[in-house]
């Protein structure tokens, strides 16, 4: 049995060998804190799930086409954008006052004129975020 793991519930998490309660409680826990998962690889961001525990599930899992959770980055308050596990206090910040200071982004290009946000970044958190 194949689980997609934007839908699963903890009971359908619980169901895949290598996972148990606590595991299926951490992926729900980290897939709401994200806005959903993109790719598998995600998974291995979850506190206490390694290379080997994802090796044992990574085929029994899939990943739907379900919309992502997006936030405007053009309207975004602070409290909106620390959810998002990929940026730090320092760089929200710096999303934010660089667009007080200079309007609204127009894509993710936009952000490559922040100094501390890196590609590595921009990449990470462009699919959960709007214009």
């Amino acid at each position: 049995m194949i689980v997609d793991i934007n839908k699963a519930d903890s009971t359908q998490l619980d169901g895949i060998k290598g996972i148990g309660g606590t595991f299926a409680l951490r992926i729900i826990k980290y897939r709401e804190r994200l806005g959903g998962f993109y790719k598998k690889e995600q998974l291995l961001e979850v506190y206490g799930l390694d290379s080997g525990k994802y090796a044992e599930i990574k085929d029994q899992i899939e990943i739907s086409n379900t919309p992502l959770k997006t936030i405007n980055i053009n309207t975004a308050t602070f409290n909106d954008l620390k959810r998002n596990p990929y940026l730090s206090f320092k760089q929200i910040n710096a999303i934010i006052q660089y667009r007080k200071q200079h309007g609204n982004y127009a894509n993710p290009s936009d952000l490559k004129k922040i100094i501390i946000l890196n590609q590595q970044v921009i990449d990470k958190i462009t699919p959960y975020i709007s214009f």
